[in-house]
């Protein structure tokens, strides 16, 4: 088998381990906040941790994203390349840490000196990890993201089981995990012998910001297409339904988790295949069928385990939500799609595509949003996430076309969209009712699939097997 298909598998291996490790810590954390903390209180906590990820691109200028992407270069220089981009963003970061406590004090805003602090771990931790990822330090990698999760829910008993610290103590524990990833990679990767005042290049920090500062009002805008609803839905409709809107949120986490797993492994097989002198399209053609055909049946299967997964996780009236989880998932499922293909804009070191998409998005879901949630209430903050997610594909998809040639598998793809569309439709309109109709159109679709995508997910499950059998 062609090696760059079982250097994709393996690394999928590895980051499969990792993240089904953590997000079966997650599914439990799920239920801790929910028995022991109000809807009010989760939701607060929620909006308060979103606030952040308007707060750590500014702070670091999004160049964590150039740090994976210039360390896959095979003339980079990791020591140039990591001491540039650290004394930056180490510059930047004390600027967050004194306005947060500034509003804290003078303004008497709650919890905003907490903000910061998370804003700038968080900023670390990514900085740190996808450095990481970019040496091909891959087991440390996942290993880290296993030790988050896990510090993680030791803080969640500590912080909110223990000492009820609320919303406080949801944000303080992020802050704990944060710090624990950050001190495991600087130990496992040795990060030290990257650090280097004399190795600061600005020839090479003006390259990296000509590739992360359009990502850097595509992260802002972003943040208007995914996490702007929260707020809308807190202004019209109260803590209370903000609370139970982003347990809902959670419930696509498997969607997320077999994303996941694929981008962290294609990110680095598909710019090492965009900058090889062989460059196939057959190498993108099938990698995109085996990802589509994950992809369609894992956000399937969600779909008809909503119900019972929402009897296991979420508790008392937070269970209320669950509702509301066939269109977030729908929604999540498209933001998979779309990431793969922003992985070749990437590849090619062309971001503004990005930005121009993330930004009529945002438009999108701000305008649908303020409308529909104020006539339809929390619906309405759901309906303008799939149609602003919807319409950020279409775009890459479209502006991706000069970049790739895919050879798409239409009749496959018009089945899987019609498939989730209605098992989503049928719940969100039947509730309970639609269940059983969702589990039979899985059934379908996983028959359908089967015999069409069997030989097209050949190359990588081989791969997967004897990356298995050699590890053991």
């Amino acid at each position: 088998m062609n090696e760059k298909y079982k250097k994709l598998a393996s690394n999928m291996v590895v980051f499969a381990v990792g993240n089904a490790f953590s997000k079966a810590i997650q599914f439990v954390l799920l239920p801790v906040y929910t028995a022991y903390m109000t809807e009010a209180a989760y939701g607060i906590g929620e909006l308060l941790s979103g606030l952040t990820q308007l707060v750590y691109p500014v702070i670091t200028l999004c160049l964590y994203e150039a740090l994976f992407r210039f360390v896959l270069d095979r003339d980079g220089n990791p020591k140039v390349i990591f001491s540039t981009v650290m004394l930056l963003v180490c510059a930047l970061i004390p600027f967050a840490l004194i306005v947060g406590l500034l509003l804290e004090v003078l303004v008497n805003a709650e919890s905003t000196f907490l903000c910061a602090l998370l804003s700038v771990t968080s900023a670390l931790r990514l900085c740190f990890m996808n450095f990481a990822r970019g040496l091909g330090a891959v087991k440390r990698f996942a290993l880290s993201g296993i030790l988050n999760t896990m510090a993680l829910l030791g803080g969640a008993l500590i912080f909110i089981c223990s000492l009820g610290m609320g919303a406080s103590g949801y944000l303080l524990n992020y802050v704990v995990a944060d710090i624990f990833t950050v001190v495991f990679l600087f130990a496992t990767c040795k990060i030290w012998k990257y650090i280097s005042v004399r190795s600061f290049s600005k020839p090479l920090l003006r390259d990296m910001l000509q590739y992360s500062l359009p990502l850097l009002p595509n992260a802002l805008f972003w943040w208007f297409t995914s996490v702007f609803n929260r707020y809308i839905v807190l202004f019209f409709c109260g803590a209370s339904i903000a609370g139970l809107y982003a347990a809902a949120g959670k419930l696509p986490s498997l969607v997320n988790f077999l994303s996941t797993i694929f981008q962290q492994a294609w990110q680095i097989s598909a710019t090492q295949e965009y900058e090889s002198d062989d460059n196939e399209g057959a190498f993108y053609s099938k990698t995109f069928a085996a990802f589509s055909f994950v992809m369609f049946l894992g956000t399937s299967l969600l779909l008809a385990c909503v119900y019972p997964l929402s009897l296991l996780l979420l508790r008392d009236g937070f269970f209320d939500a669950w509702t509301l989880g066939p269109g977030l998932v729908l929604a999540a499922a498209t933001t998979c799609f779309t990431a793969f293909f922003t992985t070749f804009f990437n590849a090619a070191k062309e971001t503004v595509p990005i930005f121009k998409s993330t930004v009529l998005g945002a438009i999108v879901n701000v305008v649908i949003c303020l409308g529909l949630v104020f006539l339809f209430g929390v619906w309405g903050a759901v309906v303008a996430s799939i149609i602003a997610q919807v319409i950020i594909l279409i775009y890459r998809v479209y502006s991706s076309r000069r970049l790739v040639s895919l050879d798409v598998d239409t009749p496959a793809l018009v089945v899987g969209v019609a498939v989730i569309f209605l098992q989503t439709f049928a719940q969100s309109v039947w509730a309970a009712n639609g269940v059983p109709f969702a589990v039979i159109l899985f059934c379908v679709l996983l028959l359908v699939y089967l015999r069409r995508y069997r030989s097209a997910i050949s190359s990588l499950a081989a791969g997967v097997r004897q990356s298995v059998f050699r590890k053991r």
